[in-house]
């Protein structure tokens, strides 16, 4: 993956329950091609999950669902509750969010990421912050990366503030502003062309830039 690459396109969000009821069609119409969209944290759906998902699905938005890990939870039961939860099959795109004080050991992740890849027959996408909660595996460092840099955080991308590891999605600000969500949303940049994102969610094939 690339550290800073050249073609980029600013179509995706990150949503869960804290957007509460979201217009969908004036999310699309606003230009916003992806979402991601929370499933479960642990082994609680969010309670947005499936409105959000009917909502993005009718009005042709692709989708990647994620899992807040938690270290509560066995990572094997987590991981398989992801999977049902989210309906995960081979081919679909599936991001691991893995933050907070809660979060479990790298091992653990990995394991959720390994059974999880099993079902969907490619990488997950991770996410993780400037300082993860635990040092990555060797397996962790090789999946795809969603890396949050918000610099001035003012909905815009910081151009002081890029990841300093290579990233295929750059969460840029949590302050976002977007027609048909009430408040703030997370906004992130992807690294390729918006063919090449339609491309990445449908098979898993990297942007040019990036192979």
């Amino acid at each position: 993956m690339p550290l800073d690459p050249q073609t980029t396109c600013d179509v995706t969000i990150d949503v869960s329950h804290h957007q509460n009821e979201i217009d969908w069609a004036r999310v699309k119409n606003a230009g916003k091609q992806l979402v991601m969209i929370k499933a479960n944290q642990g082994m609680s759906k969010d309670s947005r999950w499936d409105a959000n998902r009917q909502g993005a699905l009718q009005h042709g938005l692709l989708i990647i669902p994620y899992a807040f890990l938690t270290a509560d939870d066995d990572p094997v039961q987590q991981a398989d509750f992801f999977i049902q939860t989210a309906g995960l099959v081979a081919g679909m795109p599936a991001a691991l969010d893995w933050e907070g004080d809660s979060a479990p050991e790298a091992h653990d992740v990995e394991t959720i990421g390994k059974r999880v890849a099993q079902a969907i027959h490619r990488d997950p996408l991770a996410y993780w912050g400037l300082t993860p909660p635990d040092p990555p595996t060797e397996a962790l460092k090789q999946w795809p990366r969603w890396i949050p840099r918000y610099g001035v955080n003012d909905g815009h991308p910081d151009p002081n503030h890029k990841p300093t590891e290579p990233w295929l999605f750059w969460q840029y600000t949590s302050k976002g502003k977007v027609n048909g969500i009430v408040g703030d949303v997370d906004a992130s940049l992807f690294a390729g062309s918006e063919d090449e994102l339609r491309e990445w969610c449908r098979s898993g094939a990297l942007p040019g830039a990036v192979v």
